[in-house]
């Protein structure tokens, strides 16, 4: 549901704002914002910095003790009046679980790791 704080979604062109600070390619929106992320994912590539929280060791035993409270620490937290709609509790429990996973080579490199244990 929509956030009674905010008056649109514009995060997307905030994103592309930051593309052109940084001098990155792009004519559209969306373009701009693709190749921010390109950047972005480069940037960690080269920092080798975990994708996931799986890469970091958590177990997803652990991680699934942990997720109902920290959901509903995210859900009272009051920061959310930032966002542009208001987050149910599932969607929370789900975006903790995404984080947890990661994505593509993430996923592949936590997949590599057990592999090899």
């Amino acid at each position: 549901m929509p956030s009674p704080y905010q008056q649109g979604y514009v995060a997307h062109k905030r994103y592309a704002t930051m593309a052109d600070l940084l001098g990155l390619d792009g004519r559209t929106v969306e373009e701009k914002v693709k190749n921010l992320i390109a950047a972005v994912e480069k940037l960690l590539n080269q920092l080798g910095f975990p994708r996931s929280i799986a890469e970091l060791g958590i177990s997803k035993e652990e991680f699934a003790r942990a997720v109902p409270e920290m959901a509903k620490i995210a859900f009272d937290d009051p920061s959310w009046r930032s966002n542009p709609r208001m987050p149910l509790m599932g969607e929370l429990v789900e975006l903790f679980w995404k984080a947890y996973e990661g994505r593509g080579h993430a996923k592949a490199a936590v997949a590599s790791q057990q592999d090899t244990a």
